[in-house]
């Protein structure tokens, strides 16, 4: 019984240590746990306001975003195949930072901002993700401080709204950003500098979000 236990801890240990060497991290400081946009995503967001076209520019020569914690770093393309990073292409990480933020580049080339400390339980940053992306797409618009942006979540024109991050299964002409209410999906497209909101829904086959052609609403100089 003692020898079956101890080949059973022994499995246990080899199993285990096959993990931790292939996505456990070590050594990871405090200063680097946070949440990455890569840097060129972040400028594409900056000059065209066009959240999901601006990850189509850039995907897949880099990872959507970087979710490090201190044992794990998170790579999630279009929120779809969240997966660790493998320890071996981590150790080639390297880490700056300079007047213009704190940065990571990859085993690769590829530079990534930091743009949170924060993380949930799970080792994500969506919240402070989605924030910092609402931020960079209002920044010039007047109206900005009442929208109240948090976890995603902003108010705009009496009604709340929620960011949907993910563009995959949405039609994404000239759309600024998809949002969701209580009373359904909604396409914020970018007209020039004016913001115009169209109510959406699906296509036939119950896959596609599309948008229609009345415009609800119109905010001038929202961009």
């Amino acid at each position: 019984m003692k020898k079956k236990f101890l080949i059973f801890t022994l499995f246990l240990l080899v199993l285990t240590g096959v993990f931790a060497d292939d996505f456990t991290l070590t050594g990871v400081k405090d200063s680097y746990v946070g949440v990455y946009i890569p840097v060129d995503i972040e400028n594409q967001i900056k000059s065209t306001k066009l959240l999901y076209s601006s990850f189509r520019l850039g995907y897949p020569l880099h990872h959507d975003m970087l979710f490090l914690g201190k044992t794990k770093c998170y790579s999630d393309v279009h929120f779809h195949d969240g997966y660790a990073i493998t320890a071996k292409n981590f150790k080639n990480f390297r880490f700056v930072q300079n007047e213009n933020g704190f940065f990571c580049i990859d085993q690769n080339g590829n530079s990534y901002k930091k743009i949170s400390s924060n993380l949930n339980e799970r080792g994500y940053g969506y919240a402070p993700y989605m924030d910092y992306v609402l931020n960079l797409i209002f920044d010039s618009y007047a109206e900005k401080d009442k929208m109240n942006i948090k976890d995603g979540t902003f108010s705009l024109d009496g009604t709340l709204y929620n960011l949907l991050p993910d563009g995959t299964f949405l039609d994404n002409r000239d759309v600024s950003v998809w949002l969701k209410s209580e009373d359904g999906i909604y396409a914020l497209k970018k007209n020039g500098k004016n913001g115009e909101l169209y109510k959406g829904y699906k296509d036939e086959d119950e896959m596609f979000y599309l948008y229609g052609d009345e415009k609800l609403k119109e905010f001038p100089s929202m961009f």
